[in-house]
This record gives structure tokens, sequence and C-alpha cells, in this order.
């Protein structure tokens, strides 16, 4: 109103001066401002935009928990493209004790293994924080990808005593403790495999107990898969001795019973799809995913859901569909990390890539099925890059942004540092 009125220049100085305004807030009356200009000064419009971007003097916002997460990922992808300095000044910048260790631990494991001294550091530093964390029970995944830091460097005696220490902390039988001695299994083995051997055999013991997840069983069976036929075999024999039937099968049992505790499971579901598919891929479709799917109807789906199908179907080579798949995930954030998933796929990028830790939460299944699929359909055609790059390009969202690291760092390193170098100006401003 008043750059209408003709008084652009006090609106302007209000903004210099006022205290407290809220960035977001800050940027839009600005933004307006260069609107009003834009026809009769150009310049003046364009000065004003990067006004907008750097925020208001002084800063005068922290980041949220969730911003710094992200920052975290983008840490390890730009360790990965090889500006691991840079890495370690975002990751200082950080003011949550959690996501810092989670983040020296990211970019521990994307540095290349011949900076040994670098990744030990980081790891041990990663390691030296967990004391810090206030409660690694409703953090998941730092004390993960702590023991994947160190279990990739080789650091045995290290990785003992922060298993030792957080038996208790995480306790030995919870998904999180079983997570990170799972994982460590995968990247222990190339430096000692009998330690590695050991590890797998406890956790195949313990996961023979009824109530462990079928999502833990998928995971050992991706860890000892390239390394130990013998193991693998009894990971995937369990595997296949908990389902009955299709799922099918058990829907029908199910609703002739009053479907007592609802429906089957449909993660255990996908994993015995794809155990299926790689003896008769028309049974699993017929028998395990397409109903999944006919379960469901045409809501909009949480991501997990929408985009472990979506994984099974680009799999089995059926692309239209899993696109069509991710693109039900309800929210902008889901559907931007089933499409990175997709586009990994689509670029035969390493299941071992840790450029960004393995681990997010306990209850996301896309890493598993992604790697479960890598591991037991792998593709005949090699890359399709073309694909790749569109799918990540659509996973580039404002709030999901963050999923693509671990494959922008691949394919397109320089976007990547470009978006990092933008960080860095902006958190010099707020941090």
């Amino acid at each position: 109103m008043l750059a209408a009125s003709g008084r652009s220049e006090e609106a302007e100085e209000g903004l210099a001066t006022a205290a407290g305004v809220p960035r977001g807030v800050f940027a839009e009356a600005v933004t307006a401002l260069a609107h009003h200009h834009a026809a009769d000064d150009p310049d003046r419009a364009l000065r004003l935009l990067h006004r907008a971007v750097r925020g208001p003097a002084g800063g005068g916002r922290t980041l949220s928990v969730y911003q710094q997460d992200q920052f975290a990922d983008l840490a390890g992808g730009m360790a990965a493209a090889g500006r691991p300095d840079d890495a370690e000044r975002l990751v200082a910048a950080l003011a949550d004790a959690g996501v810092r260790t989670r983040g020296w631990a990211a970019v521990s494991l994307a540095v290349p293994l011949s900076d040994h001294g670098r990744a030990l550091r980081l790891a041990e530093r990663a390691a030296s924080m967990l004391p810090e964390v206030e409660d690694l029970g409703r953090t998941p995944g730092v004390v993960t990808s702590v023991v994947q830091a160190l279990a990739r460097i080789g650091a045995t005696r290290r990785l003992s005593e922060v298993l030792d220490a957080h038996q208790e902390t995480c306790s030995p039988f919870s998904d999180d403790f079983r997570q990170a001695r799972i994982q460590a299994v995968a990247l222990l083995w190339p430096h000692a495999p009998d330690m590695a051997g050991r590890l797998a055999d406890m956790a195949l013991r313990e996961l023979a107990e009824a109530t462990a997840s079928n999502t833990r069983v998928a995971e050992l069976l991706i860890a000892v898969g390239r390394h130990d036929q013998r193991r693998a075999s009894a990971a995937r024999d369990l595997l296949d001795s908990r389902n009955p039937g299709s799922y099918l099968f058990q829907l029908a049992q199910q609703k002739r019973r009053g479907w007592p505790g609802g429906p089957p499971n449909w993660v255990d579901a996908v994993l015995a799809g794809l155990l299926e598919a790689t003896v008769d891929r028309d049974r699993a479709l017929r028998g395990y995913i397409d109903p999944v799917v006919a379960q469901e109807g045409e809501l909009p789906l949480p991501g997990s859901r929408a985009g472990a199908v979506a994984l099974v179907y680009a799999a089995l080579g059926d692309n239209d569909a899993a696109l069509a798949r991710a693109r039900r995930a309800r929210s902008e954030a889901e559907r931007s990390e089933v499409l990175a998933h997709l586009a990994a796929h689509a670029a035969c990028l390493s299941t071992d890539s840790v450029a960004v830790p393995l681990y997010e939460d306990r209850d996301d299944v896309l890493p598993v099925v992604r790697r479960l699929a890598a591991q037991l359909l792998p593709s005949s055609s090699g890359p399709d890059l073309p694909r790749a790059r569109a799918l990540v390009a659509e996973a580039l969202t404002p709030r999901g942004w963050h999923h693509a690291v671990p494959v922008l760092s691949s394919l397109a390193p320089a976007a990547l540092l470009r978006a990092g170098a933008s960080v860095f100006e902006d958190l010099e401003i707020v941090l």
C-alpha cells in the first residue's frame, strides 16, 4: 500500500529497521516491492530481490531440526562430490547435537577410503558426540550412522565399544540396535570378516524369534548377500519361512476369520513378492503386489507404501506403473523420497553408497526394498541415465530436495555443489 501511494522508500526503510520480522514475511514483503518497481526501475527491482534472498539484517532466525537434518544430508553429498572441507564447515554450523553427530558420520561415510585419516577423525568425532545426544531412542539413525562410519574404515575396537555402550540405550532387542548391528555387518566385511560373521550370526539368532521384524531379516540378507552365501541362504530361508502363502491367500484366510488383527502386513507382502519374483515374476505380481494395490483404492498413500510397490514395479520393468505409483505419495516430501529412490534404481547406483547414512528411521522401508530389489533382480540392460535424470529432476522440490542428494552426488555433482554454495551464503547470515 505504501508503494502504491508513492512511498516505496518509506516501506523499504521500515523493513530495513524493523526488529523481529520473520524471514519468510520479510522476503515476501521485499519481493512485493521488487514487483512494484519491475516495470519502471528493473535495476532497483533486482537489488530488492537479492535483498529478499539475503534476509533481514542480522539474521534473526535459527534453523529447525528438520532443516538441519536436510543440511546434514547435503554435507554428505558435498563430501561425496569432492568438497569435504566445505562439508565439514556445514556440519559445524548445525546446532542440534543429534543432527551434528549424524552429519559428522555422513561426511566420514562419503569421503574416499583413500582419505583414511579424515574418515577416521570424523567417525571418531561422531562417536564422541553420542553422549551429548539427549535421547537416542527418540533420534533414530544416529547410533546407526556412527556404527556405519566406524565399520566402513575398519575401526573394530571403537565399533565394539559403541555397540556395547548402546545395547542398553537402544535395548539389545529393539529395532534400533538390530539396525545398527546389521548395518555394521555389510561395511565391516572387507576389513574384519570374522567379526562381521559373528555379528551376522548374533543377528540371525535374534531374528529367528517370531516377534522380530521381517524388514530386519531382509536387511541382514542384503548385508551378507555378496559376502557369504551360507549365511545369505539362512537369512533367505528365514524370510521364506515367514510367508505361509500369497498375500491373496492371507486376505482370504483373514476375511473368513473376520479380520482378526486387521489385514496382512503389506511390507511383508512386498518382501515376499520380491523373493517370489526371482522364480516367477507373474506369480509375484498376481499373488503379492497386485493384491496390495487392490486394497488401497485411489486415495493418496504414505510414501513408504507408495514407494515400496513402485520400486518393485521398476525392478520388474514396468516403469510407467512405477512412476504413477510414486506420484500417489501423499505429500511433496514423500513424493520426492520415492522419486529419488526410483532415480537411484534407474541409474543402478551402488547399494553400498553411503554419501548419506543408510538409515532414516525405523519405519522407512524404501532403502531396504531398493537394495533387496537390486540384489535379487539386477538390471539386465544397465543404467538408464536419461530416466534417472528425469526422475531426480522431479524429486527436487522445496520440501523434499534432500532426498535426491545421494543421486545428485553421483549424477550431477556440479549442481549439488551449486546448491551447497547457496546454502553457505544463507548460513553465513543466519547462523
